[in-house]
């Protein structure tokens, strides 16, 4: 993170992304969709990002939350199939 500590002090960090893309797993729905929802922040104009997304197999759990029927995850993942010319590249 970006603010300055003390030694002992806790401090959050942001998780990496393999982290982000296994917390699509996770059992419980809310941790889903809050992966989901960061990984949208962290795609959103990076190609980059997008492409190791692909990658790391994200695009799967991504897919596979379409399916669940908790309100959110669902919803969080629709980023993507939105994006036709990222589904066109990454196919």
């Amino acid at each position: 993170t970006a603010f300055r500590r003390t030694p002992g002090e806790f401090a959050w960090r942001d998780p990496e992304l393999p982290e982000v893309i296994h917390m699509l797993q996770h059992q419980f729905p809310s941790v889903q969709a809050n992966a989901a929802a960061y990984l949208q922040h962290l795609c959103f104009g990076d190609n980059k990002v997008k492409m190791e997304v692909c990658r790391l197999g994200g695009i799967k759990h991504l897919v596979d939350l379409l399916d669940h029927r908790v309100l959110g995850s669902s919803e969080e993942c629709l980023w993507c199939p939105s994006k036709p010319r990222f589904w066109q590249v990454y196919r």
